[in-house]
């Protein structure tokens, strides 16, 4: 697998659409409903430099990945132990906040706001002996915690994962 990063959204898309390359994946955060997905493609069309992305591109396309951690909100305990952050509220079950508990996690329209809030509320960290609340960050913290994720358990309670293992299935 080679990943490239290609700075905005709207850049990342343009190379992408542009790709003749099958064997080409894009992921990018939706940051709505699954079922916005539509209007998240009408909306690259209606721009300025507007991007025209065809069927099957789209098909490649994934939904936010911060829904995934959402849905493993254990992760978010190991990934907090494993970066050695303060655990808040320690009476407090992660799973349990109000924002994921008993909620359909790809129902949430804005995921990455999600994830950001609880790990605000669960962890924070001394610097300069001033404690702060921990921040999600897209680039330092995703992919440490995308690291924890177990793949086959997502593929099998995600519809977007699965969907999308299944449309890379059918090009190998």
């Amino acid at each position: 697998m080679t990943i490239h990063l290609l700075g905005s959204y709207k850049n990342a898309v343009r190379i992408f659409s542009k790709s003749h390359d099958c064997n080409s994946y894009l992921y990018v955060d939706l940051d709505d409903k699954k079922e916005n997905i539509p209007d998240w493609f009408d909306k690259l069309e209606k721009e300025d430099k507007p991007v025209f992305i065809s069927e099957n591109k789209r098909k490649s396309m994934i939904q936010e990945m911060k829904a995934w951690i959402l849905k493993q909100p254990e992760i978010i305990e190991v990934w907090g132990n494993k970066e050695r952050h303060t655990r808040l509220n320690p009476n407090e079950v992660l799973s349990q906040h109000s924002l994921i508990a008993g909620k359909n996690i790809e129902n949430i329209s804005k995921p990455s706001k999600a994830l950001d809030d609880i790990i605000k509320h669960f962890f924070n960290n001394e610097y300069n002996g001033k404690k702060k609340k921990i921040q999600y960050g897209k680039l330092k913290t995703a992919p440490r915690l995308l690291d924890h994720l177990n793949v086959i358990t997502l593929k099998n309670n995600d519809t977007e994962v699965e969907r999308f293992y299944n449309h890379v299935k059918q090009y190998k």
